[in-house]
């Protein structure tokens, strides 16, 4: 590429630089020591964050995975899920986000919609145990050869590519302190997450798009380096890995994870986090200000699934003592963040986001009211421009 293709590519989209790679390579460098993400299990440091990766990457390549494959990471709201994510696409690969309750079947079925050489994912979340889930995936898929855990546990006749064997491996490998910090090649890597409908389809995102959304996010919920974001939620949607790892890696916050849901573990997570920028779906918005947990919290975000069928309903008035923002999931093509006024939501993207840049250009999301009712979305921050014929919130 000449260096003025590269800056018409620049132009075109000013993120297409950047990966979640390149944002981890540089926190690991700048404050190696800051808390990056902690679960019911561990914290971990960016440096601590980074050489995990680092290891695990090497790890899947030491197993036979080639740059450019694809891969599934199965899993819930764990450090383990987001340290495989980006040790997938430090190694080159593009991963395919699944989330836990899915069918031998539909998971099968999404591998195969993807061209999938390898489930990765974890054995035990809450209630879930795999058994033999994966193999029953993989038996039904002629591309996978590969069958691997994330932990906690070992599986008979699966790689283990939990914690303890990736800290035996970091342990012994030279590299995983140098590589932490080393400059990322690899923000061409796209990720799938699975868009739920009557049908389930895959849908390819690149990181830029990612970013965007990122960014957009970041600045309507305010959240800064000094206050950590807690999520509920499973980083394998769209909204969840925007409004959790993405959203952290951008920030410098740190992230917490607490899943399954469990009052009393989320209660005691609440008190570790401190004051946080809470993420959780917004059929707990109510719940959650009852119970005054939002009198100590720097921000509630609610996220709402948006899909395509009936006319657009906002979310309930809430009122709560923190600041409110909703993030309007729009069938894994869009998360659209916006402040409430008081306890009233707003609609999405009626007026243009833009995050700091060039006001001449789109760099978030923009949305349009159709003729039909339904709302086009386009900009840096959507995966494909498309017009929704119709929508309504389901929480």
């Amino acid at each position: 590429m000449t260096l003025e293709a590269r800056d018409d590519a620049r132009n075109a989209d000013p993120f297409a630089q950047f990966g979640l790679d390149t944002l981890l390579s540089g926190a690991a460098r700048l404050r190696p020591e800051s808390i990056a993400l902690a679960d019911r299990d561990e914290t971990l440091t960016y440096a601590g964050f980074a050489s995990r990766a680092t290891a695990l990457g090497h790890l899947f390549a030491e197993h036979g995975l080639k740059p450019r494959e694809r891969v599934m990471l199965i899993g819930g709201a764990s450090n383990a899920l987001v340290i495989a994510l980006i040790a997938a696409i430090r190694a080159g690969l593009e991963p395919a986000l699944a989330p836990i309750d899915l069918s031998a079947q539909d998971l099968g079925a999404y591998a195969r919609a993807v061209n999938a050489v390898a489930l990765i994912g974890t054995t035990r979340y809450g209630a879930f145990n795999a058994g033999d889930l994966y193999f029953m995936a993989a038996a039904e898929t002629a591309s996978i050869r590969l069958v691997a855990t994330l932990g906690p546990d070992e599986m008979d006749g699966a790689v283990n590519f939990g914690s303890d064997a990736i800290k035996r491996h970091s342990a012994s490998a030279f590299y995983t302190g140098y590589e932490r910090g080393k400059p990322s090649t690899t923000a061409s890597a796209k990720i799938f997450t699975l868009r739920r409908g009557e049908k389930f389809t895959p849908v390819m995102h690149k990181q830029s798009t990612l970013i965007a959304a990122g960014f957009d996010f970041v600045a309507h919920a305010k959240i800064g380096r000094d206050t950590p974001i807690f999520s509920t939620l499973p980083p394998v949607r769209f909204a969840s890995l925007v409004a959790g790892p993405v959203a952290a890696l951008l920030s410098g916050a740190a992230l917490h994870f607490d899943g399954p849901f469990e009052a009393k573990a989320f209660l005691k997570a609440c008190e570790r986090a401190g004051r946080a920028h809470l993420i959780a779906p917004a059929l707990f918005g109510a719940d959650f200000a009852q119970a005054g947990v939002t009198r100590n919290l720097a921000s509630l975000t609610l996220v709402s699934q948006m899909r395509v069928a009936g006319p657009l309903a906002l979310p309930a008035a809430l009122a709560a003592e923190c600041a409110l923002v909703d993030l309007y999931a729009f069938d894994e093509i869009a998360a659209v963040p916006e402040q409430r006024l008081g306890s009233m939501a707003q609609e999405p993207a009626q007026g243009a986001h833009h995050i700091g840049f060039e006001n001449t250009k789109i760099l978030a999301v923009k949305g349009q009211i159709a003729a039909s009712g339904g709302i086009g979305l386009s900009g840096a921050a959507v995966t494909e421009a498309v017009a929704l014929a119709s929508h309504a919130a389901a929480t």
